[in-house]
């Protein structure tokens, strides 16, 4: 049975079971967010955004 985990949004704090990881604008460490906060800071940040790779909480 796969175990599922869930982690919070560093934006919006909700909880989900996939994020996505980033670094932008002045903020130096990874951090995690939902895709709806990804997509805004996309935009906002195009300069500075960093793909990090997505974390998925549902283990094989």
């Amino acid at each position: 049975m796969p175990r599922i985990r869930i982690k919070q949004c560093f934006k919006c704090f909700t909880y989900k079971d996939i994020l996505y990881r980033c670094r932008y604008d002045e903020i130096k460490c990874w951090v995690f967010l939902c895709r709806n906060c990804l997509i805004k800071i996309k935009i906002e940040f195009n300069s500075t955004y960093q793909y990090g790779g997505t974390w998925k909480g549902k283990k094989k």
